[in-house]
């Protein structure tokens, strides 16, 4: 490896990233085949009469020297013309003359330098997440529209004879309209809400218990019910909360209570701040 990049004067592979470097196969075999144009015209991203642009998968892509090295392929094949790196999604795009040279012949030189690549089919301009948020938006939108329509009878001064006999039918539409937004388009937003249910749940199953320390203990677990919390005790609709108000207030309402909460809301930020730094400077981004 040193000398196949010496002899090219690319040595600053080698200065880029401590973690540079990796092992190459020992066997080229499976990339006999990849010289086929069944095979590889699913991962073909433009081909004209003389350029090719075929899209591979480098799984062992890890840091900046490779994404150095990856873009520097076209001078250990001059055949190659250009190389875009994807390092996130650990993909290339090769440009290659593909009259000259085979796509076999690439994939063995790239195994050489330690990065083995995997044809890598294209795929949609929308993955399947962005495909059903689409959806979502869109029946939630005709739902909208629709039960925006069927609800203009109730804005009429004038009550006409047909708008009232009708109107329970209008109500149906709507309520079998919002069916499919409460089942499907909405969905990934109750997750929000099933910490507040089970609490809720609990507190009615265990009403004849005393569950004053364990309301205030999963309060500070969930920061949104926390901020909620706060945000209430100091306003004047506080004293509609009642015993449980009363309650919050007595903790919450205390300079230890504010204390406690301040910290608990800082390790809630603190925390995922820290995961996602920790994961960023592991991907070398």
């Amino acid at each position: 490896m040193y000398r196949i990049l010496n002899s090219l004067d690319l040595e600053k592979y080698y200065t880029l990233d401590a973690n540079h470097g990796n092992k190459p196969e020992t066997s080229n075999v499976r990339y006999q085949n990849w010289g086929d144009e069944k095979l590889k015209a699913p991962c073909v991203v433009l081909k004209n009469e003389e350029i090719e642009i075929i899209q591979l998968q480098i799984p062992s892509m890890h840091c900046s020297s490779c994404i150095w090295i990856l873009e520097q392929l076209h001078k250990f094949l001059e055949e190659i013309q250009n190389v875009t790196v994807y390092f996130s999604k650990k993909t290339i795009q090769i440009s290659y003359y593909h009259k000259q040279i085979s796509l076999s012949k690439i994939a063995v030189q790239l195994n050489k330098i330690g990065y083995s690549p995997l044809l890598l089919p294209l795929q949609s301009n929308h993955s399947k997440n962005q495909k059903k948020l689409w959806y979502q938006i869109g029946i939630a939108g005709f739902a909208f529209g629709n039960c925006m329509f069927l609800s203009f009878p109730s804005y009429f001064e004038n009550q006409e004879f047909w708008l009232t006999q009708y109107q329970p039918f209008f109500d149906w539409i709507q309520f079998g309209l919002n069916i499919p937004v409460l089942v499907y388009a909405a969905k990934d937003y109750f997750i929000a809400v099933i910490y507040d249910g089970i609490f809720l749940l609990l507190l009615v199953l265990m009403e004849d218990y005393p569950l004053d320390k364990f309301a205030l203990i999963t309060s500070l677990l969930n920061p949104i019910d926390l901020s909620r919390t706060l945000i209430l005790l100091k306003l004047d609709i506080s004293a509609l909360l009642g015993y449980t108000g009363a309650v919050f207030k007595k903790f919450f309402g205390t300079d230890f209570g504010f204390l406690v909460s301040f910290l608990v809301l800082t390790l809630w930020v603190i925390f995922p701040v820290w995961r996602m730094v920790s994961f960023s400077k592991k991907k070398d981004f």
